[in-house]
């Protein structure tokens, strides 16, 4: 399924973004939200199914097929509008950096060993992730969707980015990775 994903994603047709889209700060044409999304969604699929593959810590792989799951989804729901003819796939500075950014974190997670180095590595790249995504929907994706149906996908994955972050920063306290950024803890100051 992860090679026709990415065959998919691959294969899309990119239009280039009219220069007066790039004026508005951030905020992506309808387009580029779309080619973002679905790049920041290969990209934690992938890594969160390399460690589904060799994490020896059944949370950690039970969190991470989630991860594949509900990203397997949300590209599924974006490339259903793509077929419908709705909508066209355009590239942009942020979806380069979410490219850029997951090849060098794939790379890492294959360089691990398994265990528990390899859980607390992905764990603190989940958080750090997700925690993006939540704000590159809130500036720059959601508010450049202009179809009720882009929307309602990337309120949607927003949703689930927020569940992904909540859980990461829990087994990431639980495993010592780096939660700079997470919520404070019940219990702590």
């Amino acid at each position: 399924m992860l090679k026709l994903m990415m065959a998919m994603v691959v294969g899309l047709t990119c239009v280039s973004a009219p220069a007066w889209a790039q004026d508005k700060k951030d905020v992506l044409t309808e387009s580029q939200a779309l080619g973002a999304a679905l790049a920041s969604n290969l990209s934690a699929y992938q890594t969160a199914a390399i460690v589904a593959a060799r994490t020896q810590d059944p949370e950690v792989r039970s969190y991470a097929m989630r991860v594949v799951q509900d990203y397997e989804k949300a590209n599924r729901d974006l490339l259903n509008l793509v077929e419908k003819g709705n909508l066209t796939v355009a590239d942009s500075p942020l979806r380069d950096k979410i490219v850029s950014a997951a090849n060098k974190d794939m790379g890492t997670m294959w360089s691990k060993e398994a265990g528990a180095e390899l859980d607390k590595q992905f764990l603190t790249y989940m958080i750090e992730d997700q925690r993006n995504d939540l704000t590159n929907f809130d500036q720059s994706m959601i508010p450049g969707a202009r179809s009720k149906d882009l929307k309602d996908v990337l309120t949607n994955e927003r949703m689930v980015a927020n569940e992904h972050f909540q859980q990461a920063c829990t087994l990431g306290r639980r495993l010592g990775a780096e939660t700079e950024g997470c919520p404070t803890a019940p219990g702590t100051r």
